[in-house]
């Protein structure tokens, strides 16, 4: 890559970060190759979208889609929540991906407290209220 790209693509990832765009940063970092040199930048966004996703329905929708479709993931407990609560709610995993869901431990308090906290035991998950939900 020349100077004139890294130099542009490194612009553009400036611009996405301080907007607050972290799915679209996501996407540019991965398209680039550019995880290994943001590294730091890339764990920080995650967690940050983790913490974000919990908020309100709609963002643990958002954040579930999201999840499933970026490609490389850190191993952080509420991200893998949420790529297994994207494959239940898609209906991807069926039963697996419950199962999945009740295995993962070590999430945050306000992943226990979504409306994906059912889904661990306490009663009947809103699958369909998470999907329709805008």
């Amino acid at each position: 890559m020349s100077k004139a790209q890294e130099k542009r693509v490194r612009k553009e990832l400036d611009k996405l970060l301080s907007s607050g765009r972290y799915w679209e940063w996501l996407e540019t970092i991965e398209r680039e190759n550019g995880i290994a040199a943001h590294r730091k930048e890339w764990q920080e966004v995650w967690q940050t979208l983790g913490k974000r996703a919990f908020r309100i329905a709609r963002g643990c929708r958002i954040s579930c889609t999201g999840a499933v479709n970026i490609g490389p993931r850190p191993s952080f407990p509420d991200i893998r929540f949420l790529v297994h609560l994207g494959e239940f709610v898609n209906g991807d995993g069926g039963e697996k991906a419950r199962e999945a869901l009740a295995s993962v431990t070590g999430i945050s308090l306000s992943a226990r407290r979504s409306e994906a906290g059912p889904l661990l035991g306490r009663g009947e998950f809103p699958q369909r209220r998470l999907r329709d939900s805008s």
